[in-house]
């Protein structure tokens, strides 16, 4: 027969594990990582990057680190550094890892009044193909544990890119073969990653991006699973005018739904921050316009440049 002490010392053991599942509930949220590794190769010196950037998405949160950054100048500063969207106070978050600093800014002030950026600094797409074809080349290797199937897309013509009310147009000379997994589905996190957005008016251009792909694709494209791994060559036009074979690489190297630690999206106890949402709403009215448009002002013939060439 139990004694009272062993009954005890289960009944212990059950709170025990009790309070442990509830703290472990109560310490993460349900969401979805991913980290995607994106790369470009001219084949001559200095005419190659390299990104990896993961991606941690909850309901709440929106996370994404810049793992890694080579061959593009300054902007590989960043490297090491993540940002936080917290949809529950419109909070954006800038984590330096080197200073031991956070700086939090208001996503909707920001963003909302980054509209002149948005509008001059994206450009539009318009396709003109005179070739739009799939070949099907059959199985593919496994990536990350999952069965794939190779596709080929190849698509000639022109196209017109928008920049600023001026339009230039491009040659359209690409191959790409994809490696689809029709068993993944990232749906449910694009449109996660989609809502973080909806406050400052990026959802009707996501959408609309999103559609203009997907009408894009040759007949017979499969319309499920994604593409776990797509490999470009295209041609593009240097700075001498000159045309050059570019290989573009994208590649998921980990993906995963499961709980997430809210620590994840927390400000680290030994970091110092900067709040800048007080400074912010003290600014005069349209100071922050002004500063935006004055930015895109700067920025637009770097942009066209990139887009079009020095001769558009």
């Amino acid at each position: 027969m139990p004694t009272v002490s062993r009954f005890v010392s289960a009944a212990s053991l059950m709170l025990a594990a009790t309070a442990s599942t509830a703290a472990r509930a109560q310490t993460t949220t349900p969401g979805w990582m991913y980290t995607a590794n994106m790369k470009a190769d001219s084949g001559t010196v200095g005419r190659s990057f390299s990104m990896a950037l993961k991606y941690q998405v909850t309901q709440r949160y929106l996370r994404m680190e810049f793992v890694q950054i080579s061959g593009v100048g300054e902007v590989g500063s960043a490297e090491g550094m993540s940002y936080v969207v917290d949809d529950r106070d419109s909070s954006l978050t800038m984590f330096m890892p080197d200073q031991h600093t956070a700086m939090v800014t208001d996503m909707g002030a920001v963003l909302g009044s980054a509209s002149a950026m948005r509008s001059g600094m994206t450009p539009k797409f318009t396709q003109h193909l005179t070739t739009n074809r799939m070949d099907d080349l059959g199985p593919g290797e496994r990536i990350l544990g999952h069965a794939t199937h190779r596709y080929r897309l190849t698509t000639a013509g022109t196209m017109d890119v928008t920049i600023q009310g001026e339009t230039c147009t491009k040659p359209v000379d690409a191959v790409s073969e994809m490696w689809m997994a029709d068993d993944v589905d990232l749906m449910p996190v694009m449109q996660a990653m989609t809502k973080h957005f909806s406050a400052v008016g990026e959802v009707a251009n996501m959408t609309q991006a999103a559609s203009d792909a997907a009408k894009a694709l040759p007949p017979g494209f499969p319309t499920k699973g994604t593409a776990l791994r797509t490999v470009s060559r295209s041609t593009a036009r240097g700075a001498d005018g000159k045309t050059v074979p570019v290989t573009s690489t994208t590649e998921y190297v980990e993906m995963s739904q499961a709980p997430i630690p809210n620590s994840i999206f927390a400000v680290p106890s030994d970091y110092k921050v900067m709040d800048a949402r007080k400074m912010m709403a003290n600014l005069p009215a349209g100071v922050l316009d002004s500063s935006m448009t004055s930015t895109v002002a700067g920025m637009g013939e770097s942009m066209k440049k990139a887009m079009c060439g020095p001769s558009r």
